[in-house]
């Protein structure tokens, strides 16, 4: 799936900055339905209602969050991540175009959603420059660890790598 990264959740913080998708056409809630349950896991196969509402929550730190509200021909999506919206208009238009059905489309950028993303994919990125810096000392640390008799003038940070280098590759 192509958000297979995000889950339902019936918790959304309103003050995120969001972008919208807005898509509509000559389609039932049925086929909008199987659109977004192709995309998004945890979707019900049965709907019970005529309007229908999906909160959705990225598993993946950062946290992005995603709101569905669909009816007969029309489908708003919402969301902090513009490349959930970009995914979201990809896949959608591309299942609509093999049926042969026509979508009227619209979003809105918000600006500041930009900034937002980046502030919550940050520490993520960190993490992982840090497990590079590591992972790039393995083959020296085992080097010196071959000719040297006694590591303990090593810092507990080079120590901690070598012990750990098998779970860091």
């Amino acid at each position: 799936k192509p958000l297979s990264l995000h889950r339902r959740t019936h918790i959304i913080d309103n003050e995120r900055p969001m972008n919208s998708l807005k898509l509509n056409g000559v389609f039932s809630l049925g086929e909008v339905h199987s659109w977004i349950g192709y995309c998004i896991p945890e979707v019900p196969d049965k709907m019970s209602c005529r309007r229908f509402n999906n909160n959705v929550l990225s598993e993946y730190i950062p946290r992005y969050q995603l709101e569905c509200n669909y009816a007969q021909g029309m489908v708003e999506f919402m969301s902090d991540n513009i490349s959930t919206i970009s995914i979201l208009k990809d896949v959608i238009t591309k299942l609509a175009t093999q049926r042969k059905i026509a979508l009227n489309i619209s979003y809105q950028l918000c600006e500041e959603s930009i900034p937002h993303s980046l502030r919550l994919i940050h520490p993520k990125l960190d993490e992982q420059l840090l497990l590079a810096k590591k992972v790039q000392l393995i083959d020296a640390l085992k080097e010196l660890s071959m000719h040297e008799p006694s590591l303990d003038f090593l810092s507990p940070e080079y120590k901690d790598i070598l012990e750990n280098c098998e779970k860091l590759q």
